[in-house]
């Protein structure tokens, strides 16, 4: 027996400027996936991300939202 998910997934990414990207992606695995992220430099030591998406499954749609900010210290 086999078990276990997968999904393929095709993305495209711009690059906004030299601190940041912008990202778009759809997918299907368990339904089709629509997804947008977002990355920025702030400064030298600190970024951010963020990502949104929407799945599509039989139960119906799942939103999801991450992000991240991070400062480098040493």
């Amino acid at each position: 027996m086999f078990s276990g998910t997968g999904a393929v997934t095709m993305s495209n990414r711009h690059l906004s400027s030299e601190r940041g990207w912008t990202e778009v992606e759809c997918g299907i695995g368990n339904g089709p996936v629509f997804g947008f992220k977002l990355f920025r430099t702030l400064s030298r030591l600190m970024f951010v991300n963020c990502g949104t998406g929407l799945q599509f499954t039989s139960r119906g749609i799942v939103p999801s939202f991450v992000s991240t900010m991070a400062l480098q210290l040493d």
